[in-house]
C-alpha cells in the first residue's frame, strides 16, 4: 500500500480528510459463499453506507477480477479491478454504456494470487472510500451515479467469494 502523500502527490481523486482508520460495522446482510462469477441484490433501504466483500484471489486464467456496484440498468457506479499482470487497480464508472475514460483512476495494486483479502467500500457523500485488509487504500470520488441509486454488487474474475456484507 502507498503513503498518503505518494498518493495525493499522483492522483488528485484523494481526498484528504479520508479517515484512514476504518469504521466499525454492524452489517444487516451477510451472504456467504456467493458463485463467481456472482451478483448480490441490495435493497435501496437496507444499503445505506458500506459493503464488505471477503474473498480469495485464485487464478482462473482472467488475469484480473472485479467488484462492481450497478443499478438496475446496469450502469457501473464503481468498477473496482485489480490487474495481476499489470499490479495496478483500474477504478471507473460507466453510464449509458460507455466507460468514463477520462476519470479513470490507476494506482499500484497490492493484491497477489492465491490471497485472501477484505475489501471494504464506505460509502459517504459522494464519494467511496476503500479499505484493504482494515488499511485504507484509496478514495473514489463518485462519477455521475449516486452511491444512494446502487441495486447490486457484482464479483467477477479470477476470485472465490466468501462473503459479502452490506450495512
Amino acid at each position: 500500500m502507498r503513503s498518503d502523500s505518494e498518493t495525493l502527490q499522483e492522483s488528485p481523486a484523494v481526498v484528504s480528510s479520508a479517515p484512514h482508520e476504518l469504521p466499525l460495522p454492524r452489517f444487516n446482510e451477510e451472504f456467504f459463499n456467493v458463485s463467481t462469477p456472482g451478483s448480490v441484490p441490495l435493497n435501496g433501504s437496507t444499503f445505506a453506507n458500506r459493503a464488505r466483500i471477503v474473498l480469495q484471489t485464485v487464478d482462473k486464467q482472467h488475469g484480473r477480477f472485479a467488484i462492481d456496484f450497478r443499478r438496475d440498468s446496469g450502469e457501473i457506479a464503481l468498477h473496482f479491478n485489480p490487474r495481476f499482470s499489470h499490479r495496478v487497480v483500474v477504478m471507473n464508472t460507466q453510464k449509458n454504456g460507455r466507460w468514463q475514460f477520462d476519470a479513470e483512476e490507476r494506482f499500484f495494486s497490492p493484491f497477489e494470487y492465491k490471497k485472501v483479502y477484505t475489501v471494504d467500500f464506505v460509502f459517504s457523500g459522494n464519494s467511496s472510500i476503500i479499505y484493504l485488509n482494515g488499511q485504507f487504500l484509496y478514495q473514489y470520488r463518485q462519477r455521475h451515479i449516486p452511491f444512494e441509486q446502487v441495486s447490486s454488487v457484482r464479483v467477477i474474475g479470477d476470485a472465490d467469494i466468501h462473503s459479502v456484507n452490506i450495512a
